[in-house]
């Protein structure tokens, strides 16, 4: 059973516990957390886990940021997405986003794709 005095930094869903034997860098799920790596049980391990963790903090945070403003094209649950290597298609859950398609073209031909890939999409639900 973990103590909450063995947390010994939490930023997010990322966390640093003191397991007694080691420093674990942890990150939280939905049902439990996951230990991503653990160090010495020394100051050297304490450190690296702590650098650990905010780096991951860091990683998290710009791979969930995403601007409104890139969003070029929106659908019942998809979205159309600018990316840098042309567009990505996601559709909406209650949670999260998952990511449906990557449309490899710039421009309004990429758009055009992926809104056919969207109704593509969206015909092949009726029939699920």
């Amino acid at each position: 059973m973990i103590k909450e005095s063995q947390i010994l930094w939490q930023q997010g869903k990322v966390w640093v516990l003191d397991a007694k034997t080691s420093y674990d860098v942890q990150i939280d799920g939905i049902t439990h957390s996951t230990t991503d790596s653990a160090y010495h049980h020394n100051p050297d391990g304490l450190s690296i886990a702590l650098a650990r963790a905010k780096y991951l903090v860091n990683r998290f945070i710009k791979k969930e940021s995403m601007n409104l403003k890139d969003i070029v094209f929106e659908s019942g649950n998809y979205f159309v997405l600018k990316a840098k290597h042309g567009y990505e298609i996601y559709k909406s859950g209650i949670t999260h986003s998952t990511r449906c398609a990557i449309i490899g073209y710039e421009g309004q031909v990429g758009i055009d794709k992926a809104i056919r890939e969207i109704l593509k999409r969206k015909e092949c639900e009726k029939y699920e």
